[in-house]
């Protein structure tokens, strides 16, 4: 059986240069190497992992919208219902989680999407019908935040983070050494970076790197390995 494969090719008309993924034109770098280029940019990452993928039990969002609904095991429906409302009285288990945690309300505008904020979501419109208040985010007070402002602003951090994952704005960061006609030879990216502004630094960071090891390969001198974004896992390849 014979099938009818349809390819995307991303190229751009006035350098000739064809990309490997889809690029955010405004994040293109390339840079004259010996023998070539270093190409580096961004391009928006289409499945990214969510944020309580990463199973963070020292800060972490739970939310109980039918439309998004992000449950944890020890934080239930029930319990969290019990906190808005301010049962403390004789609840143990309430009185528990209160001091391992700081508990910080959020609000959730769900239409059309879902944009999360801290506090009440005044700001939101619709009140009535499209913002819930139904999730919260959890701070542990036993590690990282010194106090109740520190705690706050790194639950700050988690709905920023959420939003855009919401919105879209997560990327990849895409290097590719080219020969002189511009093709491509060697590919390394990297994906799951939130916010367009870190992911852009990221990767101007890693593409001067990527410059400099040419250059110095050139002169005799470092090594063969290839500069990546610490803590990321590549996917390296040659073309």
């Amino acid at each position: 059986m014979i099938r009818a494969i349809t390819t995307t090719r991303y190229i751009d008309e006035d350098s000739g240069i064809e990309y490997t993924h889809e690029p955010i034109e405004e994040s293109v770098m390339l840079s004259p190497i010996p023998g070539g280029f270093v190409l580096s940019y961004l391009s928006r990452d289409e499945s990214p992992d969510a944020p309580n993928e990463w199973e963070n039990t020292d800060i972490f969002l739970v939310h109980y919208h039918r439309d998004f609904w992000i449950e944890n095991e020890r934080v239930t429906e029930r319990l969290l219902g019990e906190w808005y409302r301010g049962e403390w009285e004789d609840n143990e288990e309430l009185q528990q989680l209160e001091q391992e945690y700081w508990i910080f309300p959020v609000a959730a505008y769900v239409h059309s999407g879902v944009v999360l904020s801290m506090g009440s979501g005044s700001h939101f419109p619709d009140q009535q019908w499209d913002v819930s208040h139904v999730g919260a985010v959890l701070v542990t007070r036993n590690k990282y935040w010194k106090n109740e402002e520190e705690a706050e602003g790194a639950a700050e951090s988690i709905i920023a983070e959420w939003n855009e994952y919401f919105s879209g704005d997560v990327y990849g960061i895409v290097h590719e050494r080219l020969d002189a006609e511009k093709q491509s030879v060697e590919i390394d990216d990297c994906w799951n970076f939130y916010g367009y502004d870190y992911a852009k630094a990221e990767m101007e960071g890693v593409h001067k790197a990527w410059v400099e090891r040419e250059e110095q390969k050139q002169e005799g001198v470092g090594g063969d390995d290839t500069p990546s974004v610490p803590g990321c896992v590549t996917g390296l390849m040659s073309a």
